[in-house]
């Protein structure tokens, strides 16, 4: 009788041990995703109510960016400042801030592409062109479509942003009324220019440069 009532005691020491394992397990799931939500949902007070959203044209997303007063370059935020909605949405609906009959051009490649475009001060940076590769510098865009033309020049054509730097580089070492600007990180672009250097200057590399280096085809051989 004895041996029945402490195994009957020690089987309840076992139940009440798993209860409370089991709460203790429960416990720390909930309160795990409490935290984890929590954490996901948290806005820097730094980018509180001051990001929006905004089309990347480099990578062709739309990105969350803060404007910082004083200096019109959509720098990125947490996604969370914007309170997760960029990502789900497309060239068309990103830019909720640009005003009706309102554009802006960029040059890609050898063509001139249409965006809208915002007039309010606080939403300006939205109006860009992406990503300077040799400058790593914001791209400014054009006005008019006639103006974004007139600055086409022979060499753009082989700057299509579908093909990667060594293609880009192939095709426009080949004309010899191009030549080739890289950077240190292998990301570069065609240019107007001759044996010498590149016409246009602005482009700021050269052939000894250690920063962005000028490379011009071997037509001698050919």
């Amino acid at each position: 009788m004895f041996l029945i009532s402490l195994k009957i005691k020690t089987n309840i020491i076992i139940m009440i041990i798993l209860l409370y394992l089991i709460f203790i397990i429960i416990l720390f799931y909930v309160l795990n995703n409490l935290f984890n939500e929590n954490f996901q949902n948290y806005v820097n007070p730094f980018f509180k109510d001051k990001c929006f959203c905004t089309y990347d044209i480099d990578s062709e997303k739309c990105k969350c960016t803060f404007q910082k007063d004083g200096i019109n370059i959509p720098f990125n935020s947490p996604e969370t400042s914007c309170n997760n909605k960029c990502n789900n949405k497309n060239k068309e609906n990103c830019n909720n801030n640009t005003d009706k009959d309102s554009y802006y051009y960029c040059k890609e490649g050898n063509t001139c592409k249409k965006y809208k475009a915002s007039i309010q001060n606080k939403y300006i940076s939205t109006n860009n062109c992406g990503i300077e590769k040799l400058s790593n510098q914001i791209k400014l865009p054009y006005i008019t479509k006639e103006s974004c033309e007139k600055s086409i020049n022979l060499c753009d054509k082989y700057n299509d942003k579908n093909l990667n730097n060594s293609q880009i580089k192939k095709n426009c070492l080949k004309d010899t009324n191009c030549g080739y600007c890289e950077n240190n990180y292998g990301n570069g672009k065609c240019v107007e220019g001759t044996a010498e250097g590149p016409l246009d200057l602005s482009n700021n590399c050269s052939a000894n440069s250690r920063i962005n280096k000028y490379e011009y085809g071997n037509f001698l051989f050919y």
